[in-house]
């Protein structure tokens, strides 16, 4: 009878994990994202430079809008004050994002967190964006074609897509294999709010018909965390509308 005590425990805390994921996945999230942030500030720097200098020149006119912002790492990395709106499907991330913005808003106009889902941007008109910015966020979503259409629909013509998310890995590689398992099992997504592991962002980006010019670098996290392992593949780029 003992493994049948072990099957009913089991099946109890995966209930309650799904019933409290979200806020537990806002909690964790968080405080992971600042180590993140760390490890990864070179590439970040690197990838919003255009944005600063685009900012600098327009002045607090120039507006942004972060997808999937969850609790507003990127605050920081914006050195120019910028109009700021942020969506979030997780409103579990709200606490965190008032924290971030008291924190690292700095002269920053930033609205409040907007409840939606990356594939419906509906609430914003047509090419009413200068910018848009998702950091591990095309990995989570469902259908990440039509948020590159939304994307397209909603920045100006001259605008910038921003992005720095994880891909899967090199093909022939064991750790591409454990991916697709992980990922096609359900296993790792849910864990994880729904993200998957075998997404190939860069090659999406790069695969969208209306942006005049796309640039993908990739690059691989310098990290000995057996998690973050899983996603040690990554891309950062600028697609130009």
């Amino acid at each position: 009878m003992a493994w049948l005590y072990i099957l009913v425990g089991v099946v109890l805390l995966l209930s309650l994990y799904r019933i409290f994921r979200a806020q537990l996945f806002a909690k964790i999230n968080s405080k992971m994202c600042a180590k993140y942030n760390k490890m990864i500030a070179s590439e970040k720097e690197t990838l919003f430079q255009k944005l600063n200098e685009q900012a600098k020149a327009k002045g607090r006119t120039y507006t942004i809008l972060e997808l999937g912002g969850g609790s507003g790492t990127n605050f920081g990395f914006v050195k120019e004050p910028v109009h700021w709106v942020v969506t979030e499907p997780n409103m579990a991330f709200a606490q965190y994002f008032q924290e971030n913005v008291k924190k690292n808003g700095g002269d920053h106009h930033i609205s409040e967190l907007i409840e939606a889902k990356a594939e419906d941007l509906s609430q914003f008109p047509n090419a009413s964006m200068d910018a848009v910015v998702v950091s591990l966020v095309l990995c989570t979503v469902q259908d990440p074609q039509r948020v590159m259409n939304e994307v397209q629909r909603v920045l100006r013509p001259g605008g910038h897509f921003f992005f720095i998310e994880h891909v899967i890995s090199q093909p022939g590689t064991i750790l591409r294999y454990v991916q697709i398992v992980l990922s096609k099992a359900r296993i790792w997504p849910f864990l994880f709010e729904g993200c998957q592991l075998h997404r190939d962002t860069g090659k999406l980006v790069k695969q969208q018909p209306g942006f005049a010019k796309t640039e993908v670098t990739d690059f691989k996290l310098n990290t000995s965390s057996l998690l973050l392992g899983f996603v040690r593949s990554h891309v950062y780029g600028v697609a130009t509308r």
